[in-house]
């Protein structure tokens, strides 16, 4: 894979426009607080369908000419279609004798590629073997002029072995992150601790809570979480955005070296490297956000290396917007890693394409503002800025509880309800334990959405972190809950 380019590419362009249609997704199904399975299927099903319909309609153009019979029977298809979006269900009875016309010339033209493979496959294999055997008898004269010569196998080894080793490493680091649930601190305090509280409230809204980065930093990372949690009913998909992202860096990095002006070989030690990062080889399989942070940033650089070969390009100039946004919304680091690269294309559109360089300038910062506007749209309502910068009056008007005693906790506890998520989650306090050794049920009214049960909590100081065994009987994954430290019993 690492020596076509072409499929490389193809693979970073695609990883952006999912990552722009699933922002997309999310706010605008949370705006309405529909994020449900159903509606995220919907959503889904309904963008797989559109892109059906793109390739066919750009597989028809391509081969107009013969399926087509004339230029009336394309108008008649075309007057079909038409009629089928404006629900004119009249019109579109009328053209099915042009549609079943275009249907068998369709199919046609589909047989006879399918027909003219397996020749084609024996011209290739043909062709290789002669290629092959020519190869062998210039090396055979070669050596009886010149003596013996390095094979081409020993000459890749270094290569091949080098190409393994990524292989043993993604398949080792993408076994533990689908087999072994999220059990790091950072994981259970704040990455999937927001996760429960998105799917009770069906919305990405913010909510009370003490441990305040859950709500305020940069979310994309967590959007991946929760639609994956949501569509399969767990949290085994959890870990798996990270590895994806690091596989995608692996590509990333070598079409940079490419780009670079490396060979082959510079292009492997370039994914080498990044997947040998000892960092890098503990946060694949985990659910922090450093490798989806650094996947965009690489998609950033790529497609900026892109831009500058050819500036007048507008879909490198959409791509390379959409990869600044969604760079900005995954972690703040990226305002800083980012700022130099965005200098540097600043400065060359402006040296090479004058007047232009304005328009192109402002779209891609239209569409990094759009991306992020949602976000920072939230942040500004409860912090007073974008980023989500903390104050301690923003902090006591976030949090529900004050921080620092348990004075009146079960009293506290009794009242905030808000705090636990939503009415739905209940917290039932023993009233005969003493203050710091209180006992909790935790319930939840949506059937088969939560697998809780008798909890016991410790009160000891706040803030608190809930892990909770069992959700979908699956072990250490954790949702803050502000009110002690949870474990099943």
């Amino acid at each position: 894979m690492l020596y076509a380019e072409g499929l490389r590419r193809a693979l970073l362009t695609a990883a952006v426009a999912f990552g722009l249609l699933l922002v997309v997704i999310t706010e605008l199904l949370s705006a309405v607080r529909l994020l449900s399975f159903g509606w995220l299927l919907n959503a889904w099903l309904m963008a797989a369908l559109t892109m059906v319909v793109f390739i066919i309609h750009a597989w028809c153009r391509k081969h107009a000419a013969e399926i087509y019979d004339d230029e009336e029977h394309q108008s008649a298809v075309h007057t079909g279609l038409a009629s089928i979006f404006r629900v004119d269900f009249r019109l579109a009875i009328e053209a099915l004798p042009a549609f079943a016309i275009l249907l068998r010339n369709a199919a046609a033209v589909i047989a006879n590629r399918l027909r003219g493979l397996p020749r084609a496959w024996c011209l290739v294999l043909g062709a290789w073997l002669a290629d092959v055997n020519s190869q062998i008898v210039s090396r055979r004269v070669v050596a009886a002029d010149q003596g013996p010569r390095t094979k081409d196998l020993a000459k890749r080894l270094p290569a091949i072995v080098l190409l393994i080793g990524v292989l043993a490493v993604a398949v080792a680091t993408g076994i533990i992150a689908f087999t072994a649930p999220p059990n790091n601190y950072d994981s259970m305090h704040s990455h999937t601790a927001k996760i429960p509280y998105w799917i009770q409230n069906h919305s990405i809204a913010q909510y009370s809570t003490h441990a305040v980065e859950c709500i305020r930093y940069e979310p994309y990372a967590g959007f991946c979480i929760l639609q994956f949690q949501v569509l399969s009913g767990g949290d085994q998909f959890a870990n798996g955005v990270q590895w994806f992202s690091m596989l995608g860096c692996l590509i990333g990095v070598s079409l940079i070296a490419k780009c670079l002006g490396a060979q082959a070989r510079g292009q492997i030690v370039a994914a080498v490297l990044c997947a040998t990062l000892p960092m890098g080889i503990m946060q694949s399989t985990s659910t922090q956000v450093d490798y989806v942070t650094a996947f965009w940033l690489v998609c950033v650089v790529y497609h900026l290396l892109l831009l500058l070969a050819n500036p007048s390009s507008w879909p490198l100039t959409l791509l390379l917007g959409t990869s600044f946004g969604l760079a900005l919304l995954t972690k703040a680091t990226n305002y800083f890693f980012a700022f130099p690269f965005a200098i540097w294309l600043a400065w060359f559109l402006i040296r090479h394409m004058k007047g232009r360089a304005i328009l192109q300038m402002l779209v891609m910062a239209a569409i990094v503002l759009l991306v992020n506007a949602p976000h920072y749209a939230r942040n500004i309502a409860t912090f007073g800025h974008p980023l989500g910068l903390q104050t301690p009056s923003v902090v006591q008007k976030v949090t529900s509880i004050a921080l620092g005693t348990w004075d009146a906790t079960e009293t506290s506890l009794r009242l905030d309800d808000a705090h636990y998520g939503s009415a739905n989650m209940p917290l039932l306090v023993d009233d005969k334990a003493p203050v710091n050794q209180v006992s909790f049920k935790v319930t939840v009214d949506e059937a088969g959405l939560y697998d809780l049960s008798a909890v016991y909590a410790t009160a000891v100081s706040c803030p608190f972190d809930l892990y909770i065994n069992g959700y979908r009987e699956r072990e250490n994954v954790g949702s803050e809950i502000t009110g002690g430290l949870f474990d099943q019993r």
